[in-house]
């Protein structure tokens, strides 16, 4: 199927814009002012930037990718959403690996998974505001979706997945029972992360130092 290169070059432009805004806005707050965190976003929004870089020169078959057909830049937006989808997976794990040993967080298995480690963490730090608990554990169980789902060899969704890409927020994802990936989500998902979750779990964290 021959794609729309106007459409993917406008998307892959916007998408460019959109995380130089949030990299230019923590320049300015300067790298002294910027939490662990976030930090770890930044380095994930400049790799994702770069690789953008190379599908608006694949789209325009610039240099190196003048022989670059369809098929080589969809290959390509694969790597690029399976990079994104990976390393922001990774990032979460780190932050909530941090917390469980901050917090002395007991998790009853020596090998736990990403869901255990985000259940004891949203279970912990949001105690009893089970709204919380829910919004969060749907949200990092849709993210482990995508992430599975961006490079499998049959990506279709069942309809357990499909319901929680949904209740996670992320239904911009879905095109009927397959997973739908536009690098627009990149700065979406930035903004959920490193905006709404981190601001709600500080106040958790901290709650929790001032208990003990």
């Amino acid at each position: 199927m021959t794609i729309d290169r106007s459409t993917h070059l406008k998307r892959v432009r916007e998408a460019c814009e959109e995380i130089d805004e949030f990299r230019h806005h923590l320049v300015e707050l300067g790298s002294e002012n910027v939490d662990p965190w976030t930090g770890y976003i930044w380095v994930v929004a400049d790799t994702t930037r770069a690789f953008l870089d190379a599908a608006e020169r694949c789209l325009n078959q610039d240099g190196i990718y003048a022989e670059y057909d369809d098929i080589d830049f969809r290959n390509l937006m694969v790597a690029i959403h399976s990079s994104f989808f990976n390393r922001i997976h990774s990032v979460l794990e780190i932050i909530l690996e941090g917390i469980i040993s901050e917090l002395d967080i007991a998790i009853n298995t020596d090998k736990p998974d990403f869901m255990t480690k985000a259940n004891a963490v949203l279970g912990f730090v949001f105690g009893h505001d089970a709204e919380m608990r829910t919004k969060w554990r749907l949200h990092f169980d849709g993210l482990r979706i995508l992430r599975n789902k961006v490079s499998h060899a049959n990506p279709k969704l069942r309809e357990d997945e499909q319901e929680t890409l949904r209740q996670g927020g992320f239904e911009v994802a879905m095109d009927g029972d397959m997973p739908s990936f536009n690098p627009r989500m990149y700065r979406m998902e930035i903004d959920i992360l490193a905006g709404a979750f981190f601001s709600e779990l500080r106040e958790g964290v901290k709650s929790n130092r001032n208990r003990g």
